[in-house]
């Protein structure tokens, strides 16, 4: 079940629009916490219908990924609620994994159906240094370009940390616009799996 989104409808063509706080909010509940051995955050992920989706560096070649969740976050960083779950598949040229999705776990953000556009108003959420559960706010700030034959990718102008990997780009539509996935050398350019590609992932599991 999609978080339901109380709309707000914009003055100037009727565009369906989201408050930045609504956003926040949203991030923090439809957002996990990959966790290493020790229980610390190493990655994000975020709830899709489909499972929990992320970036597949992440999870490398692994078969399971202990997880946590806002909602068990105390104080320190630990998580009361960790849990096990399964890597349902990985598909290391489009740098997406999938992981099975707990029961209870139902905030899933629905997938922009457009192609961001450069200008664009966005949230990007992560863990960065191991702080769960930050977000930042930026903008569009490359257009949808091809890495490869396997991916394509925006840019953001929100610079994106270790711990931010696997994290959701949303949009002001309250929509997953991407999945972080890398930071260009020497420029404060976020680099963001593009929705065709997380698209297309997600119709061609087995």
């Amino acid at each position: 079940m999609r978080i339901l989104l109380a709309l707000l409808l914009a003055a100037c063509g009727g565009v369906p629009v989201v408050g930045p706080i609504q956003v926040h909010r949203m991030s923090h509940e439809s957002m996990v916490v990959l966790l290493n051995d020790e229980g610390r955050p190493v990655c994000a992920g975020v709830l899709v219908e489909e499972g929990i989706l992320t970036a597949a560096h992440c999870v490398t070649f692994s078969r399971t990924m202990p997880i946590g969740t806002h909602d068990g976050l105390q104080d320190g960083g630990r998580f009361l609620d960790e849990q096990v779950v399964r890597v349902l598949r990985v598909n290391l040229g489009a740098d997406l994994a999938l992981l099975e999705r707990p029961v209870g776990l139902n905030a899933t953000l629905p997938l922009s159906s457009g192609d961001p556009i450069p200008g664009e108003a966005v949230v990007t959420c992560g863990h960065p240094a191991g702080i769960p559960y930050v977000c930042h706010t930026g903008t569009v700030s490359r257009e949808v370009h091809r890495f490869d034959e396997h991916r394509l990718w925006f840019g953001i102008d929100a610079g994106l940390v270790p711990g931010m990997s696997g994290g959701p780009v949303i949009s002001s539509r309250g929509e997953l616009l991407g999945i972080n996935d890398f930071m260009l050398d020497g420029t404060v350019v976020g680099g963001v799996i593009a929705p065709e590609t997380v698209r297309h992932f997600l119709e061609n599991l087995p």
